[in-house]
């Protein structure tokens, strides 16, 4: 007997081809829609963290509040209230290995017959500084090289920048870009970082930059931290906290800078994506129960429709089970 329903059912499938097909594709959308929100929340979670990884556990970033954020990328920020003397200051506390500055500003490009309105940030001329940024924000070139002691009016780009993704032109090696109306030669092209603001920025030397955009020479818009080996990272932000505000002569909790660890970023951004999981996995559930819904619609229908069939098939002795 069960054997004989199982063909009926067999057989009733490929009667009604369209609607079987259709039955399966709802749940093969359903379940591809579950697993494929999932991981991309999941894999969203794991990049970002990937990307403070490697930013390293020894690093720090000071920064004016409510500013830049990182070292590197750059982004909307107020005015900063950091200067050349902080750096000395925070050189002084125990536990810092290295300390370098650089400025990230506004700036108006040019290449060919475009223009553009982006960001273009420094790098510092002294050897310690070089390093420092450059350990913080993983530059790779794709094509050419860093700048080095001595550069003036030279460049190195992002990988958008240089390929089409702020340009109609590609960039090449040798070309010449404007910034604020001044040429500078690009002399490397940064490898793709994933990140778009810094794909999409220009480096150039610290004190060409202050030149070209009449930056004053005391100023800066972050300083990157490195910890000596072994030292607490979280002791060593709060030792450099107590001697900043101690310097500008701050109460607890009035201060107009702020200190980042890698894991102080990772874990807000983990929150955020949390929540930004949840959402999609909502989103995924919904998509699930509609398509219960249209099946269980499906099967409804296709009892309805064999009520006669049912019925004589009862007549003749079928049972419910």
């Amino acid at each position: 007997m069960i054997k004989d329903y199982f063909k009926v059912g067999i057989s009733n499938l490929f009667h009604r081809k369209m609607r079987s097909w259709l039955t399966m594709v709802g749940i093969f959308i359903g379940i591809a829609a579950v697993v494929g929100l999932i991981s991309l929340g999941q894999g969203m979670k794991e990049a970002i963290g990937n990307v403070f990884l490697n930013i390293g556990a020894d690093k720090l970033v000071v920064q004016a509040k409510s500013g830049l954020q990182f070292a590197g990328p750059p982004g909307s920020s107020a005015a900063s209230n950091l200067t050349t003397h902080d750096i000395d200051v925070i050189k002084r506390v125990n536990g810092v290995e290295q300390a370098g500055a650089r400025l990230i500003k506004p700036a108006k490009l040019e290449f060919g017959n475009e223009v553009k309105f982006y960001f273009a940030a420094s790098m510092p001329d002294d050897d310690d500084g070089r390093e420092i940024i450059t350990e913080v924000n993983r530059y790779e070139t794709e094509a050419g090289r860093l700048l080095k002691r001595g550069d003036r009016f030279k460049a190195f780009v992002g990988n958008s920048v240089a390929n089409k993704g702020i340009f109609r032109k590609k960039i090449e090696l040798g070309n010449s870009i404007k910034i604020n109306d001044a040429e500078f030669e690009v002399v490397g092209v940064l490898k793709k970082s994933g990140n778009p603001q810094q794909d999409r920025v220009v480096i150039i030397p610290e004190d060409t930059m202050r030149e070209v955009l009449n930056i004053d020479k005391k100023k800066v818009d972050v300083i990157a931290v490195k910890v000596q080996k072994g030292v607490d990272v979280n002791k060593v932000a709060d030792d450099i906290e107590k001697a900043m505000r101690r310097d500008r002569d701050l109460e607890i909790g009035k201060e107009d800078f702020q200190i980042n660890t890698p894991q102080q970023i990772l874990e807000t951004l983990d929150t955020i994506l949390t929540m930004v999981e949840v959402v999609l996995i909502g989103i995924a559930a919904i998509s699930l129960l509609v398509g219960g819904i249209g099946i269980a619609n499906t099967m409804y229908t296709a009892v309805v429709e064999r009520t006669k069939e049912i019925g004589i098939m009862k007549s003749i002795g079928a049972q419910n089970k």
